[in-house]
């Protein structure tokens, strides 16, 4: 409910026969896991978005609802890791999972191997020290050949053939599916887990990029020769004159290792910030360290310790993205 009495029902995939007569809308879900999100245009509507936030209460059908504990991550002492894999004990995890969540008809085959770890449903989890090694060793392995997945390049598919930039494989079909990755023909497991590995939320509207109100997102991890960005070194991102977009663009830098911003004291720019403009209308964007004299407020200031990746995002894009009369240039390393 809100604060200003409204309701939504919240039911399991077979609803039960009672339903609550306040409710103005159902959802149904297979799991006890759900979460909601809000898109929010300046800061203030963040804060009103907050706000609203405080006020929702959740309650069991037929019972009276109760206020939410929300964390606000704003005022948590360091910083917030996003990756499972290399921060948390990733098979407790999914134990909590096994243990907490409905068992689904397509995710019996993968609990059955679960099983021969000791994972099961009404048991405890409890594995020897000889087991914990190998569990360690392959968490570690997965992480490895997760971050080089994205490191690489491999991650995306191509947008423009002489370009290495490129968009995330969440394709229309993997929408269609609900982000399931479940097909008519089978399950593709192997491009769930990678594509979850660094991507957990997909919006329909990326791929609708026919006018503005959309937006279109382009990725690379690569400079112009193919080799991965190097956190230690320089490169100059040139961004071409007439940046096809009816809102405006930004460019940020991602952690290959968290998969949020780099650690650094600046990850991201945007048309709307007081950049350093060439007499030609282009842009040169510096990703690295440092950058030359002149050009500080053109920095995306790179971590040595991490891995990074760029994201290129248009707000509104036009025709003449998709079209292929505008082309985003690679980066170069300069140094």
């Amino acid at each position: 409910g809100s604060p200003t009495g409204r309701f939504r029902s919240l039911l399991p995939k077979r609803p039960p026969t009672t339903k609550s007569r306040r409710s103005s809308a159902s959802f149904e879900s297979e799991s006890y896991a759900c979460w909601c999100a809000g898109i929010h245009d300046d800061k203030q509507s963040w804060i009103d978005g907050a706000d609203y936030a405080r006020g929702i209460k959740l309650g069991a059908l037929g019972k009276d609802p109760v206020s939410v504990e929300l964390v606000d991550v704003t005022k948590i002492d360091g910083t917030l890791e996003g990756n499972i894999l290399a921060h948390h004990d990733v098979f407790n995890l999914i134990n909590t999972y096994v243990q907490e969540e409905p068992a689904l008809p397509e995710n019996l085959a993968f609990r059955g191997m679960l099983k021969e770890l000791g994972i099961e449903k009404g048991n405890e989890f409890s594995p020897g020290k000889e087991m914990q090694a190998i569990l360690d060793e392959a968490k570690a392995d997965a992480f490895t050949y997760m971050e080089d997945y994205l490191g690489s390049g491999k991650a995306y598919v191509p947008f423009w053939e002489e370009r290495n930039w490129g968009a995330f494989r969440i394709t229309p079909e993997v929408m269609e599916s609900s982000a399931t990755w479940n097909f008519e023909s089978h399950r593709d497991y192997y491009a769930r887990t990678l594509d979850f590995g660094y991507w957990a939320v997909a919006i329909p509207a990326v791929f609708d990029n026919s006018g503005g109100g959309s937006t279109f997102y382009l990725f690379s991890s690569t400079d112009e020769s193919g080799s991965k960005l190097d956190g230690a070194k320089t490169y100059r991102l040139k961004v071409p004159a007439d940046v096809p977009v009816e809102d405006f663009w930004s460019v940020l830098l991602y952690s290959t290792k968290t998969r949020t911003f780099v650690d650094s004291s600046q990850f991201g720019l945007s048309s709307k910030d007081e950049l350093v403009v060439n007499d030609d209308g282009t842009i040169d964007l510096y990703v690295g360290p440092n950058a030359p004299k002149g050009f500080e407020a053109n920095l995306l200031e790179t971590n040595p310790e991490e891995g990074s990746f760029l994201c290129f995002r248009f707000y509104g894009p036009t025709k003449t993205l998709t079209g292929g009369q505008w082309k985003l240039n690679d980066p170069v390393l300069v140094e």
